[in-house]
């Protein structure tokens, strides 16, 4: 749960301050992938399609890429309705992490029937969607902590999760190299390592495994994803990452302090205090204590 404290500061003292510092949290990258090595025919996840065929779906893409990189994973709903196709990263060790998260940047330019979706499992248990939320006990906590409408209850993403960049109403949209459509998405999946722990006697799983995966869904219209279409789903900088603090570091915000002594002089005061500053901060669960690093001159 996200807690935003409003707190007053008040020193007797000259104060140096940054007016607005993340604090960096200690995370470890578990499996990432950025499309960039093994050239433009391999890659390190694996590609896979249901129902099974000899037929890869998702390839490489040289020209809408997330910053000019050299390559982004692409796939189109051209194969049938009901094809699903993955791109699936190796299973990752997540005990003895507190949090666990899944990043990657997209472009999810497809029909809003169809669906990019994205899949987990545990100790190579069956797959399930990653929901945008989950009920622990009666606390309701986010799972989907990113940038965009993760369509509900079925979860999934499609051009109506933002239909300004994505054109929800332009078919024949044509991304170029330099876009600025590319958004961010998170999954922080600490909230399913526990339900999982749980409904498993107390006993955490040992590993976990996240595919992504685009369905052609019986009910989109036929046509928008035909070869040659531009009906597509661009991904980039896929990451798992483990940490024992928060994924989302704290947050501070100071308003141009002090607010009660508007006029300020470099390395000089006129007015010996006392000083008022106002913090607004942020943070993924609770704020234990809050202090400003001064010093005196």
């Amino acid at each position: 749960m996200k807690r935003i404290l409003f707190l007053p500061f008040l020193f007797l003292a000259t104060i140096s301050f940054i007016p607005t510092t993340p604090i960096n949290a200690q995370t470890v990258d578990l499996f990432c992938d950025d499309f960039d090595s093994l050239g433009f025919t391999n890659f390190v996840m694996t590609r896979s399609r249901q129902p099974s065929s000899a037929i890869v779906l998702f390839h490489k893409d040289s020209v809408v890429t997330k910053n000019g990189s050299p390559y982004s994973a692409t796939d189109t709903v051209a194969y049938g309705h009901g094809t699903v196709s993955y791109l699936t990263a190796p299973p990752v060790q997540v005990a003895g992490y507190d949090n666990i998260g899944v990043l990657f940047d997209q472009i999810c330019y497809i029909d809003w029937f169809d669906e990019a979706i994205v899949e987990y499992r545990f100790d190579n248990g069956p797959w399930s969607r990653a929901p945008g939320q989950v009920n622990n006990q009666g606390s309701i906590e986010r799972v989907y902590t990113g940038n965009s409408l993760y369509q509900g209850p079925s979860w999934y993403f499609s051009k109506l999760s933002n239909p300004v960049i994505w054109p929800f109403l332009n078919d024949t949209m044509i991304f170029t190299r330099n876009t600025n459509a590319w958004v961010r998405e998170s999954f922080n999946m600490t909230p399913l390592i526990n339900q999982q722990t749980r409904a498993n006697n107390g006993v955490p799983p040992v590993t976990m495994q996240v595919r992504l995966g685009l369905r052609d869904n019986p009910a989109s219209p036929i046509g928008k994803g035909v070869p040659g279409n531009t009906h597509r789903w661009w991904i980039d900088n896929f990451c798992i990452r483990g940490s024992n603090c928060e994924l989302t570091p704290p947050n501070i915000i100071l308003e141009d302090p002090p607010a009660n002594y508007p006029s300020r002089y470099e390395d000089r005061v006129y007015w010996v205090g006392p000083y008022i500053f106002n913090a607004q901060i942020t943070d993924q669960s609770q704020i234990n204590r809050a202090f400003i690093e001064y010093y005196l001159r």
